[in-house]
This record gives C-alpha cells, sequence and structure tokens, in this order.
C-alpha cells in the first residue's frame, strides 16, 4: 500500500483528496501548499496520475514518543520506545542523541517503534527517510551510570569530619540530577553531563560504616557506588599506619610514626576492601610486618586491631615479640583462631620488661598460589607501658557520707580500669598517679572494702569503709516571738518546724545560738541582746550538721527602731558652713533635720547615736530636731549662728627694709579690717602685735628675724569665725659690706692656694691681689673665700668686693720668688781607688744657693757653700770602699728649686798583692793556695809561662788552684791579674809533670804492684812522708794524708779493678807511681 497524506489546511479541497485516496486503498500526503495546484486526478489500477501529484513531498515529523526514559541494551534488554509522527514510510535510520538504533520498526506511516542502544546517552530522538530527518522536541533519558573506576572523588572519611564537597563521574547527568547518600537526597550544586559535584554535610559522615551513593534524574536512578565513612584511629595507638605509604607485597621498610618496621610480603591498604580505621591499614598476605626498633618501656597490654581483608578465606595472625633486637621472636598466646570481616581489636598480655619489639604475621604462609591466599588487615597497634599489679596500703577517710571524697594510697594505680567500694562499682573515679586515687563516696553505698583493678590485676584493702548515713535536713513552720524592739534585752527564741535532731543549731542573722532540743519539731534558743540592739529584718534557720543535714530555708523576725531623743550637740555655737554634731538615740533612717525650724539638706547619719550637718549660710539661731519614721526628737538649747570676722588688708610697711644683722625694732604696718585680735606675721612667725586702730598695728621685730639678708612676706591674720590671712608684704633686709680680718699663707709661691677670712663675702663679685683680679675665686662661704696666686702676681693687698661694697685687707700677701734649678759642669777629684781615705769633693756648675745639698750616690753629703757656681762636700771614706761609678748631683730647695743630672765619679779597684802560697812545689792535680790581698774580680793566674786555666777566688785574701796535668817542669813566680792590676810573687813555684814526678825519689819503691787491698811505700831515706792516691783522670780517690809507721796505706775495699797514680810528697819533693789494683 502506498502512503500518502494531504494537509488539511485548506478546507474541502484537502478532505476530499483524502476521502478518494482512502477509497482507492491509498494514502496520499500532500502539502496545504501543493494541493492549490492539483487539476486532476486519474487513478487506474491502484496508480495515481502523475501530473496530478506535481510538487508533492513525504517530510517525516514527530509528534511524541513513549516512554520518554528508558535503558539501553539489545534487542530484549534496552527499552522499546514507539515513536509517533507522520511520514515514516521508509524511514532508513533512527538515532538517539545522534546513536543509532540498531534495531527499529516502521509500523506505519505514523509510528515507528526502536530498541534503545546500549551506548546512547540523554537526548534528542531522530527518523530519517529518503525525504529527510524529523527531530523530536523533547528529550529522550536514560538512567545515569556511575564510573566504577573513578565514581567519587573522594571515596572515604574519617567519621567526626567536616562538610565534605563530593565530585562524581559518570554519564547521562542533567541538571536536574540529585544525589543520595546513604538514602538521603542532596540537591548538586553544579554539574555537566559526565560529572557532578555535592556538598555533604558533616552529620551525614558522623558514624562510621559503608554508604551507598547514587545519582537520580528523569532517566531513573544509577549504580550505586559505595562510600566508605571509617572510625578515627584508636586515640593514643602506639601505630595506626596513617602515616606510612607502600603500594606493592615486596619486601620493603617504611617510616611510620612510631618508627621504621619492614613489610614483607605486605603493603599499605587503603581500598574499599580494606578494613582500617582512619584511612590505611597495613595488608598482609603470607609475610608479616616487624617493627625494626626497640620500645625501651617494656610492654603490658598489646592491642592489635585486625580483620580479614575484603571477602578473603578464613585466616588468622599471630604477635610474637623479641628482646634481643630482633634477633630472636617467640610467640604470645592470645590470638585469635580466625578473624571476621570486621576490624576487632585483640588483647594480649605480655608483661615485659625492658626493650621489647613485636612482629605481626599472617598465620597463613605458604606461597604456592599467592593470588588466592587469604589476606588480613592491620590496623591501629596499642602497646602499654610493662606495669605490676596494684596494692592498697591506706585510704582516708575510714568513714565517711555520700559525698565525702576519699583516697585511696598505694601502688601502681596508673590505667586502673576499675574500683569498687563493697563490692559494687564506683564510677568517676580519678586516678591522681601511680600512687593515688581519689574517688567521692556514691548515695546509697554500704560499708566495706575497697577494690581497684587494672589490666594487671585487683587490690583488695585490708580495712573496710565505714558508710555513714545521712542526718534529714530541718524546716520552720513558725517561730515565737517573730519580733522585737531595738535595744530591748536577751530573749528565748521558740522555733517550730520539722526534722530537728539533738544538736540542730538555731542561726539568727548568720551566727548561731545556744539551742535546746525539745523535740523533732521544736527548738529554743537563746538570743542575746546584741542581736536585738539594732532594728532591722534578720534571718532565722536551723542547721543539722553532716553527714547529710543543711540548713533550713529563712525565717523572718523583725526588729523595730523606737522614737529618736536629742541629748546634745557640738558646739553649741558657730559660723555658717561649720560642722554641728548631734548626739542622741535611735536616729537611724533620720528623714529630716532642722535647725530653728528650717530644714538643713545633706546631713548626714552616722549611726544610731550621731547625726552631723553643716550650718547653712542662711541659718539663724534656733532649737535643732531630728525626725526619723517614729517620731521627732528638739533639742532642749538652741544652737548660735555667729557672724564671721572680716579678711585684713596691708596697704605699707614701715619701716619696709633693714640691714641684715640690725637690731630689734617696731614695725608698723597700715591697712584696713584690723581687730583687737589681729595678728602680724613675718616669715610666717607670728610677732607680738599691738592694735592701734582698724586701719594701723605695730608689731615687735626681733633682731634674730633681720640675721639674714633676703625678701619677707608680712601678713595680717585675723581670727575665726571667718577671719583669715591677708595678701603679704614684702620686707626687705639687705647685706652689709663685707670685711677682710685676715688671710693665709701670709707669703707664697705662684699656684699656692690662699684661704682669706672675714664677713659678708655671700655674692662676692671680685677679689684682687696687688690691684690685679683674681679669676676663678671660691666663695666657700658668707666668712671664707678662697683664691689660687696667678703666676705674674705681685706682693700687695687682697680686696674683696660685694654688691654692697669692697673690703681690703690690713695687711700685705707677699709673693715668693721659686729657687732655681742647679747644673752641675764638673768635679774635681772625679776619681778615686777603693778603699781610700775621706777627702774633699769640689763640685761646680751654676745655680747654687745657701742650703744646696751635694749628694752621692743618692746620699746626702755635708754641703759648703762657696758661690753660685762652686760648692764643696765631705765624701766619707766608706762611700768609697768599693769600686764602682757612683752618681753625684746638687738639689737646691723649694720654693722652685730641684735636682741636678747625675754626674759620674769612678771608684777604682785597689792592685792585688801576693804574701805567699803553699806548696811551693807539686805534681799534676797538685791543690796551691795563695795568700795575698785585693783579690776581688782577678781575671787570670799564671805560674811562670803557664796559665792556670781553673782557679777560685775563695776571698780578698785567698785563692786556690788544682795544677793540671803536663809533660814537662815548669818554674816560675805566681802572678794574680785583677782589675786593679797584676801581683806577682817573690819566690818561685816549681810544677812537676807526671813523667818527672814519676823520677823524683828515685829511691822509693812501692808493692806489691799489683795489689788487692794495701800497698807499702818504702822511702828511700828516712823523714815522713804524705801519700794520696787519683785515678788516671786526676780525681781524688784517697785524700793527701800522712803515711803511717809501718809504711802502709790501706786502700778502700770498694776500690775498682785498674791503674791508678800513687802521689808520695816528702818535703818538698813529690814522685808519682803507677800502680794496678787486681
Amino acid at each position: 500500500m502506498k502512503h500518502f497524506s494531504f494537509s488539511n489546511a485548506h478546507g474541502r479541497l484537502g478532505n476530499k483528496i483524502n476521502q478518494f485516496a482512502t477509497a482507492l486503498g491509498l494514502m496520499v500526503a500532500v502539502s496545504s501548499a501543493q494541493a492549490a495546484d492539483l487539476a486532476s486526478i486519474t487513478c487506474a489500477k491502484a496508480s495515481i496520475h502523475a501530473a496530478a501529484l506535481r510538487g508533492v513531498t513525504a517530510v517525516p515529523t514527530i509528534t511524541s514518543f513513549t516512554p520518554t526514559s528508558g535503558t539501553g541494551g539489545a534487542v530484549g534488554t534496552g527499552t522499546l520506545v514507539t515513536i509517533t509522527g507522520t511520514d515514516f514510510t521508509g524511514a532508513t535510520a533512527v538515532k538517539l542523541n545522534g546513536v543509532a538504533a540498531t534495531s527499529f520498526a516502521v509500523v506505519d506511516a505514523q509510528t515507528i517503534t526502536f530498541t534503545v542502544p546500549a551506548t546512547a546517552t540523554n537526548g534528542t530522538i531522530s527518523v530519517t527517510t529518503p525525504d529527510g530527518t524529523a527531530t523530536s522536541t523533547g528529550i529522550f533519558y536514560l538512567p545515569p551510570t556511575l564510573s566504577t573506576s573513578s565514581g567519587l572523588t573522594p571515596n572515604a572519611r574519617v567519621a567526626g569530619g567536616p562538610d565534605i564537597t563530593l565530585t562524581i563521574k559518570g554519564t547521562n547527568f542533567t541538571p536536574a540530577s540529585t544525589v543520595d547518600f546513604n538514602g538521603v537526597s542532596y540537591t548538586q550544586t553544579s554539574s555537566t553531563a559526565t560529572s557532578l559535584v555535592v556538598t555533604i554535610p558533616s552529620t551525614a559522615l558522623a558514624t562510621a560504616g559503608s554508604f551507598p551513593v547514587t545519582v537520580t534524574s528523569a532517566g531513573g536512578t544509577s549504580n550505586s557506588l559505595t562510600f566508605i565513612v571509617s572510625n578515627p584511629s584508636t586515640a593514643g595507638a602506639f601505630e595506626n599506619i596513617e602515616k606510612g605509604a607502600k603500594g606493592g607485597y615486596a619486601v620493603d621498610t617504611v617510616g611510620l610514626a612510631s618508627g621504621i618496621w619492614t613489610f614483607s610480603d605486605a603493603l599499605i591498604g587503603t581500598s574499599f576492601a580494606d578494613r582500617f580505621n582512619g584511612l590505611k591499614s597495613a595488608r598482609i598476605r603470607a609475610g608479616f610486618i616487624r617493627m625494626d626498633f626497640d620500645k625501651p618501656t617494656g610492654a603490658g597490654v598489646v592491642t592489635v586491631n585486625a580483620a580479614l581483608y575484603g571477602n578473603d578465606a578464613s585466616t588468622s595472625f599471630i604477635l610474637e615479640k623479641s628482646t634481643d633486637g630482633g634477633a630472636t621472636f617467640t610467640t604470645v598466646p592470645g590470638a585469635p583462631a580466625a578473624l571476621t570481616a570486621t576490624l576487632t581489636p585483640y588483647t594480649f598480655t605480655v608483661n615485659q620488661v625492658g626493650n621489647v619489639r613485636f612482629r605481626i604475621s599472617n598465620t597463613t604462609t605458604t606461597v604456592t598460589a599467592p593470588a588466592t591466599l587469604p589476606r588480613i588487615n592491620v590496623d591501629d597497634i596499642s602497646i602499654t607501658n610493662f606495669a605490676l599489679a596494684p596494692t592498697i596500703a591506706s585510704f582516708t577517710p575510714t568513714s565517711a557520707a555520700a559525698g565525702t571524697t576519699v583516697t585511696v594510697t598505694g601502688t601502681d594505680f596508673t590505667g586502673a580500669t576499675a574500683l569498687t567500694l563493697n563490692g559494687v562499682a564506683v564510677t568517676g573515679f580519678t586516678v591522681v598517679n601511680a600512687t593515688t586515687l581519689t574517688f567521692v563516696v556514691p548515695v546509697g553505698a554500704t560499708s566495706g572494702t575497697l577494690a581497684v583493678t587494672t589490666p594487671f590485676g585487683t587490690a583488695t584493702s585490708t580495712g573496710t569503709l565505714t558508710f555513714i548515713a545521712d542526718n534529714p535536713a530541718p524546716t520552720i513552720a513558725s517561730i515565737t516571738p517573730a519580733t522585737a524592739v531595738a535595744g530591748s534585752g536577751a530573749l528565748t527564741l521558740t522555733v517550730n518546724g520539722t526534722n530537728f535532731i539533738s544538736g540542730s543549731v538555731v542561726n539568727f542573722n548568720g551566727t548561731a545560738l545556744t539551742t535546746t532540743y525539745v523535740s523533732a519539731t521544736q527548738l529554743t534558743a537563746a538570743v542575746p541582746a546584741t542581736a536585738v540592739a539594732t532594728a532591722g529584718t534578720f534571718n532565722v534557720s536551723v542547721t543539722n550538721a553532716a553527714p547529710g543535714g543543711g540548713t533550713s530555708a529563712n525565717a523572718t523576725f523583725s526588729v523595730t527602731v523606737p522614737a529618736p531623743t536629742i541629748t546634745s550637740f557640738t558646739p553649741t555655737s558657730g559660723l555658717a558652713a561649720a560642722t554641728v554634731t548631734i548626739t542622741g538615740t535611735d536616729f537611724t533612717g533620720a528623714t529630716a533635720v532642722t535647725l530653728n525650724g528650717v530644714a538643713i539638706t545633706g546631713y548626714t547619719v552616722v549611726d544610731a547615736q550621731t547625726i552631723t550637718f553643716a550650718v547653712p549660710a542662711t541659718a539663724t539661731s534656733g532649737v535643732i530636731a531630728v525626725t526619723t519614721p517614729t517620731g521627732t526628737a528638739t533639742s532642749t538649747t538652741s544652737f548660735t549662728v555667729i557672724a564671721p570676722n572680716p579678711v585684713a588688708t596691708i596697704t605699707t610697711l614701715a619701716p619696709a627694709t633693714a640691714i641684715a644683722g640690725a637690731a630689734a625694732q617696731t614695725l608698723t604696718v597700715n591697712g584696713t579690717n584690723f581687730l583687737a585680735t589681729s595678728v602680724v606675721n613675718f616669715n610666717g612667725a607670728a610677732l607680738t602685735t599691738t592694735y592701734v586702730s582698724a586701719t594701723q598695728l605695730t608689731a615687735a621685730l626681733s633682731a634674730s628675724a633681720l640675721t639674714t639678708a633676703g625678701a619677707y612676706n608680712v601678713t595680717v591674720t585675723n581670727p575665726a569665725p571667718g577671719g583669715g590671712t591677708s595678701a603679704a608684704a614684702t620686707f626687705t633686709v639687705t647685706v652689709p659690706a663685707p670685711t677682710i680680718a685676715s688671710f693665709t699663707p701670709a707669703s707664697a709661691l705662684p699656684g699656692t692656694l690662699v684661704t682669706v677670712t672675714g664677713t659678708d663675702f655671700t655674692g662676692a663679685t671680685a677679689v684682687t691681689l696687688n690691684g690685679v683680679a683674681i679669676t676663678g675665686f671660691t666663695v666657700v662661704s658668707a666668712t671664707s673665700l678662697t683664691f689660687t696666686v696667678p703666676a705674674a702676681a705681685t706682693s700687695g693687698a687682697i680686696a674683696v668686693t660685694t654688691p654692697t661694697g669692697t673690703a681690703t685687707s690690713t695687711t700685705t700677701f707677699t709673693v715668693l720668688v721659686p729657687n732655681p734649678v742647679p747644673t752641675i759642669s764638673g768635679i774635681a777629684p772625679a776619681t778615686t781607688v777603693a778603699g781610700s781615705a775621706a777627702f774633699t769633693l769640689t763640685v761646680d756648675g751654676t745655680n747654687f744657693i745657701t742650703g744646696s745639698t751635694v749628694t752621692f750616690n743618692g746620699v746626702a753629703l755635708t754641703t759648703t757653700y762657696v758661690s753660685a757656681t762652686q760648692l764643696t762636700a765631705a765624701v766619707p771614706a766608706s762611700a768609697v770602699a768599693t769600686a764602682g761609678s757612683y752618681l753625684v748631683t746638687v738639689t737646691n730647695a723649694a720654693p722652685g728649686g730641684g735636682t741636678t743630672a747625675g754626674f759620674t765619679f769612678v771608684v777604682t779597684a785597689a792592685a792585688p798583692t801576693i804574701a805567699s802560697f803553699t806548696p811551693t812545689t807539686g805534681g799534676p792535680t797538685t791543690t796551691v793556695t795563695i795568700t795575698g790581698t785585693n783579690f776581688t774580680g782577678a781575671t787570670a793566674v799564671t805560674i811562670g809561662s803557664f796559665a792556670v786555666t781553673s782557679f777560685t777566688v775563695d776571698s780578698p785574701t785567698s785563692i786556690t788552684l788544682v795544677l793540671p796535668t803536663g809533660t814537662g817542669s815548669v818554674s816560675g813566680f805566681i802572678a794574680v791579674v785583677t782589675p786593679g792590676g797584676t801581683a806577682t810573687s817573690t819566690a818561685t813555684f816549681n810544677l812537676v809533670s807526671v813523667t818527672l814526678a814519676s823520677k823524683n825519689l828515685p829511691g822509693l819503691s812501692v808493692y806489691p804492684n799489683p795489689f788487692q787491698d794495701r800497698v807499702t811505700v818504702a822511702l828511700p831515706g828516712s823523714g815522713a812522708a804524705q801519700v794520696a792516691l787519683r785515678d788516671l783522670t786526676g780525681r781524688v780517690v784517697v785524700p793527701m794524708a800522712a803515711l803511717a809507721a809501718d809504711k802502709q796505706l790501706l786502700l778502700p775495699s770498694s776500690l775498682a779493678a785498674g791503674s791508678y797514680l800513687l802521689e808520695v810528697r816528702q818535703g818538698n819533693v813529690t814522685a808519682v807511681r803507677r800502680i794496678q789494683k787486681q
């Protein structure tokens, strides 16, 4: 069948065409514009004459579709959509938002059905035919789809956090899409077709759990994604795994908050399948996690939070400890048989002191098929320090009522988990420290022992805490009497009420009274007179003591005030503004005070017996009255108001000036308002005053008031009432001219400080000496002045000038001329020999004066003045006893004067002399002593032509030397050389060498040789001899001594074997023999 359509826009013509086509079984489509051009229609065997259809086309249109939303998929899975419109015949394509439907059917020219493609997205529907494409005005919606890989950002949070901004990725989102979070709908804040943003409030994140997230739009509701809200990490956990990061199972070390851990076949998990508090946990496959550091404070209780990973098969874990730095590990008992899918804390009692570390392992450790091994999550590992079981030593108090704080003393209370009293748990106890715990006795407690429980044990007290029952709280129903007059005296107060006990106390105005217990409903109390002395309203209460007890509500006792009375007032008369004090009774609450019937404002009720007020300016004399709420009291006498005295004025003083130190005089004061009682004051001191008239007074001015110059105030004072002191007039005391009494010193050099004594130097303006001004003088006081004599000053009188005159000394100050400084040009003699006798020294030079002193080597000599260019001085022998160079100076005494530069005087040494020497002959190493004079400082000793290289000056009269070894003999005079000259002996000394000495005394024999301990010395002739023994270096082994009568020389037993020289001296002959010690 052919399908055509004609528009009815042209009325009857269109209708006729359609009726004709229908009768022929045709469907004809002719646009309204084209219908007007039709000329004829000829039908033959289901055909239409082509000329009758000139300009007619079949463009499709879409008027609607149903349903308006659905899901995509294959035929039979995706939603079947029916499109209604026109001219669908011959349709070649159907698309949804540009995606072609792989399956569609043209039902008729007005209907098409198609299956929503699997990849379609929200959009318009289009139908394409050979004549064109029709697009729907409406949108077909598909359900939104959330991305399973990155659909939620973030996808997890810790419970209790703030609001979050959640970004959702997917497809088919619209501006009207809403987000369901855990079943609650939230409005998005922005969106595109593939992304939307929504704010999730903190209230939705307050509780841990896995919460579904979906997006709903016109196309339906999306698939669900899971948002994880995890519990916070355990407070105070030793390790919560939150710091580190490790994404693979390969063995590695990880820096966590507690330290370095080794992860072997383990990683740090953050996925939906991981169980954790916070946002991370350790995931262990067939390995372990291990502390690589020690915890030095030991371990008491270890808590490990663990769970199965995801949907893995059942497994568990083991906890191991190491106390040797990780070298070995031992299992800690208490691990669960199997873990669950819920993160659960597992507790292990370790009680290990000192360094300790732990390892946590999966119990499934065979890695045959890693992908199928059950995995575990481990999180929040807590380790308490190791502690001992608690003990209770005592508690205080030992008995108490409910609400009492009890302090328990013992050991190891830290971490206490429970406290019981008589087996009943006490809540809210406080662990103060390891040795102290406190708690408040609860209401309803019973007597019994105390028990403290910690993770390490329970301690029970040996004593019992006794519970004390509470007293009841009292109430007051009435009091008798309930009122009294102030000052009425002591009384007995009866209190009626309930819950009175023996020991109940009645309080009156906060003060406990002596109370008598009558019954549980009545008390009596003694109220002292002092308690009702003052009017007022006072609280009455009853207190029952602790335990329990308490204080009742207050009842009111009223003390009323009696009428006032006035007994006196003071003063009895006074000026306006004077303060009057009224004395009487019951002034409290006074409402008015009057004087002569006129109200006084601003009065003061000091207390019940006293009122004060100031006399008003317009007051008049009369009685005083005081009014209170209970009546009016009136004085029996009148108060007299006194008129005030005037204030005086001063116009002139006579005299108005005087000289300091003047005698006493009378001062006349002229002015106004003077009274018979007026007083003249001078410099603040009252003078004896005589009243002359209202315009004149005289006063006695004493000499003491005029001793010091200055300007002094004079005033006149009129006494009270009124009165006062006048403005001041000025009386001037001038300074007298200065005087000079003396000065000291009377003469002096320039630069000397001179003190001038006199009077009235104050304010001195000038000081002169011989008419020349002195600068820089100092006025020490009114009677003393000092100045320094100038360099160019000349002798003359001293003058001091002040503003009142000039004083000149009666004597002359003498300026002294200083002595000159001497000089030395020469001395005679300028030298002498040490040890010379005393002599006279002549000193030539300049500026010598009588009194000049010559010093020799710093010692003053007796000096004679010859002239200004010459002095003589006596030099004693002691000054030249020793050779040397000595300074000679001349000193002139002060004033001026001084000491010359030093001039050198030389004392030379005396020439030496030789008196004798001994011995006169000798061989090598012989000691020779030379006797003579002036040997000090000897520089050389010779024997003939032989110079002695080593000698000792023992004293000025003695020299010793040791003869040196030599190969020949020498004979000659001995000479001694000193700085003072050379001395030569008159006799000769024979020096014999060892070689020659061995030939002396040819008949001498020594045996045995070699020897052992002694030798015999056989002399060639008679006579005594001396012997000595030396080693080959000349060192004396046996000193020179007389040979024994038996001619034997006993030698020391310590003498070492070797060669020695035996020296034999007979007379002046010395012989030497070599001997051998065996």
